[in-house]
């Protein structure tokens, strides 16, 4: 009689589900996060080639073609720069001007009302979903409302947004009063103050909808950021889902050492 080893076959379905996934993501988007890594890590200048698009090929093992494919992308974003008889330089990447307020998110929010853009796709009442609900202290299928924005900026979008509010922070809210203003801000001016939030990052693959929004390819990877915000009584009045290009995010947070028994401990430093 055959026994199956259970752990292998686990290690089997993982295998083939990563597989699965590399496939699904564009050979070239991969070499273009490669490529990003790649400058990245090695600190290149502005001063300094980069290594040839033949050099570039040889290293990731992949044709020409696809690599120019990658490096158009990192041109468009702004990455790098191409001068004739000269070669590929880095550039340098622009760091938004305003620093975090909520555990090392790289924004703030007047910056982004002056200097971006969104686009409004959903403003509806719903009843809350299943995924959503106990995040908000309610139940399956009460009442709420559910706000979709896109935000960009002047070269491309770079995040998608989808809010939800339960009641009765649901009626304060008009379509017409969104335009560029974030959602806590509306609140806040009608008397509903944030005054504590959780926010956790992971990672996930675009779908049709959000590739679509975002102008990236189906199955990218997108950095998925969930928020949830809480009045002074510790009630949550807002959760927010948001996808980013990671092209166009990075998440960054100030550590400080602190000595306590034998080993070390790193502690966020407070802006």
């Amino acid at each position: 009689m055959t026994r199956t080893d259970p752990t292998r076959s686990r290690k089997s379905e993982d295998a083939a589900a990563s597989h699965r996934i590399a496939d699904y993501v564009p050979l070239y988007y991969r070499v273009y996060t490669l490529l990003l890594q790649h400058i990245r890590d090695h600190g290149y200048d502005e001063h300094t080639p980069l290594p040839t698009e033949a050099e570039f090929a040889e290293r990731f093992q992949v044709s020409r073609v696809t690599l120019r494919k990658a490096m158009n992308i990192l041109e468009a974003d702004g990455l790098i720069t191409r001068q004739r008889g000269r070669g590929t330089f880095a550039r340098k990447p622009v760091r938004p001007s305003g620093k975090t307020g909520f555990s090392g998110l790289i924004e703030n929010i007047v910056h982004f009302q002056e200097t971006t853009k969104v686009k409004l796709l959903a403003f509806e009442r719903v009843g809350l979903p299943t995924n959503i609900a106990p995040l908000l202290d309610r139940q399956q299928g009460e009442p709420g409302l559910r706000i979709v924005r896109v935000r960009s900026d002047a070269t491309s979008p770079f995040s998608h947004i989808t809010c939800y509010l339960p009641e009765p922070e649901a009626s304060l809210l008009k379509r017409n009063e969104l335009r560029n203003t974030p959602v806590s801000i509306l609140l806040e001016r009608q008397g509903v103050k944030a005054t504590q939030a959780e926010q956790w990052i992971s990672a996930t693959l675009a779908d049709k909808d959000t590739a679509q929004a975002l102008q990236v390819e189906m199955g990218s990877a997108l950095i998925s950021l969930t928020r949830i915000y809480r009045d002074t009584a510790g009630r949550p009045i807002e959760i927010l889902h948001e996808l980013y290009r990671p092209d166009r995010y990075e998440y960054r947070v100030n550590l400080s050492r602190v000595e306590q028994g034998d080993a070390p401990r790193w502690s966020e430093v407070p802006d």
